[in-house]
This record gives C-alpha cells, sequence and structure tokens, in this order.
C-alpha cells in the first residue's frame, strides 16, 4: 500500500509482465544474490595465516541478517498464534540480544535496516561511511576489470544453466 502511494503505476499483487505497462513492487525486492565464482574471491594468506576474502564477508552478513529476520517473523508469527493457544512452543530467544531495540518489532525495523545497509554494501562499498574495515563492493571489484571481462562475466553468469551454484537465495536455501 505504501509503495503504491508513493509510486504511481506500482500495481499490488501482481507480478511485473513485460506487455503490460508500469512498474510493479517486485522490482525494489531481491530474491536472489548473485556469487562470483571462488576463484574470483579467493582466501587471502598472510604467512601462515588465511583470511575470509572481503566479498564472502559481505555476502556472508546479508545471508546472517537474512536468517535473523526470518526467526524474528517466526517470533512475532508465534506470538500471534501463542495468544490462542494455551500450551506455546519456546523459541531460543538468545539472538534477540545482539540486535537493538526494545520491542520485537523495534529490532525487526533495526534488522531491516541492517540487511538493506550490508546488501548496499555487497554493491558498493563506499555506500557505508561509519565502516572501518572495507572489503570491495561490486562496483569497486568491477574497476580492476575492463567492461569487456564483466560483461562476459555477467553473461556468462545469465546463461548458466547452473545459476543455482553462483548464487544464493535469501530465503535460506541455496
Amino acid at each position: 500500500f505504501f509503495l503504491k502511494c508513493l509510486f504511481s503505476g506500482v500495481e499490488e499483487g501482481k507480478l511485473s509482465l513485460a506487455a503490460e505497462e508500469g512498474f510493479y513492487s517486485d522490482h525494489f525486492f531481491l530474491e536472489l544474490l548473485v556469487v562470483p565464482p571462488c576463484r574470483y574471491r579467493p582466501i587471502n594468506r598472510i604467512g601462515d595465516q588465511m583470511f575470509t576474502n572481503g566479498q564472502t564477508v559481505n555476502m556472508q552478513a546479508v545471508m546472517k541478517d537474512s536468517a535473523i529476520i526470518r526467526k524474528l517473523l517466526a517470533l512475532i508469527a508465534g506470538e500471534k498464534i501463542d495468544k490462542e493457544e494455551e500450551a506455546p512452543e519456546q523459541m531460543d530467544q538468545a539472538f534477540l540480544t545482539g540486535i537493538p531495540g526494545l520491542t520485537v518489532t523495534d529490532k525487526l525495523y533495526n534488522i531491516w535496516v541492517r540487511l538493506q545497509t550490508h546488501v548496499n554494501i555487497v554493491f558498493d562499498s563506499d555506500m557505508d561511511k561509519m565502516m572501518s574495515e572495507k572489503y570491495p563492493g561490486i562496483r569497486q571489484v568491477s574497476c580492476d576489470f575492463d567492461q569487456h571481462q564483466i560483461t562476459m562475466f555477467l553473461l556468462l553468469s545469465l546463461t548458466n544453466s547452473s545459476i543455482n551454484h553462483h548464487s544464493i537465495q535469501l530465503n535460506g536455501t541455496t
């Protein structure tokens, strides 16, 4: 409803079709996060120590936030169901302590904002000025390659029949 008021032309509850005019709210949300193959984000080695590549760290933050949001939504749905039932099943709520906010709704809002920040950082690490440890985003990595190499990489990724091997679904399955 809110997006419909903000943007004229947003249709509620319909999938986007090329034949129809306007645009739809599904354009604002990611269901898949494309992950470059490991050879493009190798493990960093300094002496005898090994460190995870920065892009992998950024993508792990997105996956972690997504999992926390799923838990919070399940907790909120469970609270509504528990009011109707007499013997509620207890869910582990230890993860709530690390999320800022007084109520579960506040925590959901704060983690949602953090998820959006982490998604922005995956694409462009300059989006977050507050981070002390910056790992390159897609935009920064693309400056290291010429435009032809990036276009070929994206075309290969999009046309590859096994694209699920190069992507992470945000709903928890790979």
